[in-house]
């Protein structure tokens, strides 16, 4: 049990501290889209979702990695995660942003880190026909 929970958290940790870094370099290479202390510009809201997929991705890959069984599951479950923080900051932050990039965010979480579970399953199916 101990090692499911420390999979999703290291998986959960990964994305966050990634996208938060994504934010930081996004701001210093574009300044001029970031008014208020928010991000505005369509191209950088662009940018951050398409990064954010990425992360989440790789989140939902290292989780199933980390995973003592069950790696799909294990990743999931991250992405449940990812879409209930994705819900907090919609909400929090609603009125800071288009429409579109709030949808784009809740959109992205579950579906990353399904792709980056089957990554993994396929990297475990192919090693296990290697194997045999």
């Amino acid at each position: 049990m101990l090692k499911s929970i420390v999979a999703v958290v290291v998986g959960f940790l990964l994305v966050t501290i990634l996208c938060g870094s994504g934010d930081l370099v996004l701001i210093k290479a574009m300044p001029q889209a970031v008014h208020g202390g928010h991000i505005d510009d369509p191209m950088a809201l662009a940018i951050t979702l398409l990064y954010s997929l990425v992360f989440a991705t790789l989140g939902g890959f290292v989780t199933a990695r980390l995973a003592p069984h069950h790696p799909l599951r294990h990743a999931i479950i991250l992405g449940c995660f990812g879409l209930a923080a994705s819900i907090l900051a919609a909400v929090a932050l609603w009125n800071t942003g288009p429409v579109w990039y709030h949808i784009g965010a809740l959109v992205i979480p579950l579906p990353a880190a399904w792709i980056g579970g089957s990554l993994r399953e396929a990297q475990l199916r192919k090693s296990n026909v290697a194997a045999a």
